[in-house]
């Protein structure tokens, strides 16, 4: 039973999502996708499953019952069938194009759990760096899902440098002389400065928000 390439796409849950049907009948060809919209039509395809994020198995019923897998293997999409048709003459059957089918007219990519890309060994037996699997699942990721995660991981400090950044010029004023007046308080302890701690501790993180705002005036 060999596999079949479908798509570079690096998450199963994002294949599914952009898949439609004009792709599985340009992928399979007319007289394969046909076939299995007739097996569609038909009900000969029995629930879709979720194995796991990066597997679908669905059971595909013909002159036997067939079982189609659509799996994840490092940012490749594949697909493989039990019939004779994938076995013996290494074809994408209409087994294939039902399942896919069924997935499309049911919405399916929403059952389907956030992507977990799996690591495989390459041709030289190493495995796919962490760079290349960290790039291949956020390539994955669709634009709700980068707001999600941007909202959930950004720090204060990313979040005070967006508004500065991005925000009216009097807002950027009135934040310059609020930290200036906070600098020059501080400053004026500077003759109970004993230990510095307390001190850098504070007028730091003061002191990086003048240079970013002064790097922002420079740049007009």
């Amino acid at each position: 039973m060999s596999a079949h390439h479908l798509s570079n796409t690096p998450s199963l849950r994002q294949y599914f999502k952009q898949l439609d049907k004009l792709t599985i009948q340009q992928k399979l060809g007319r007289g394969i996708y046909q076939k299995g919209q007739d097996y569609y039509e038909n009900d000969a395809v029995e629930e879709l499953e979720v194995a796991d994020a990066n597997t679908v198995v669905a059971s595909v019923f013909g002159s036997e019952d067939y079982t189609v897998k659509i799996f994840a293997r490092t940012g490749s999409i594949q697909a493989k069938c039990s019939c004779p048709y994938d076995s013996e003459w290494s074809g994408m059957c209409k087994h294939i194009a039902a399942v896919l089918i069924k997935a499309v007219e049911e919405e399916f990519w929403q059952e389907i759990p956030e992507a977990i890309i799996e690591i495989e060994p390459t041709a030289k037996g190493k495995a796919v760096n962490e760079r290349d699997m960290f790039e291949a699942w956020v390539d994955s990721l669709s634009v709700d899902e980068m707001r999600h995660f941007i909202r959930k991981l950004a720090t204060p400090a990313f979040r005070e440098e967006v508004r500065l950044r991005h925000g009216s010029q009097g807002e950027r004023d009135k934040t310059f002389l609020e930290t200036k007046t906070k600098i020059q308080k501080m400053l004026g302890k500077i003759n109970r400065y004993d230990s510095g701690d307390g001190l850098d501790a504070e007028l730091l993180p003061l002191l990086e928000k003048l240079r970013a705002y002064g790097r922002k005036r420079l740049r007009r």
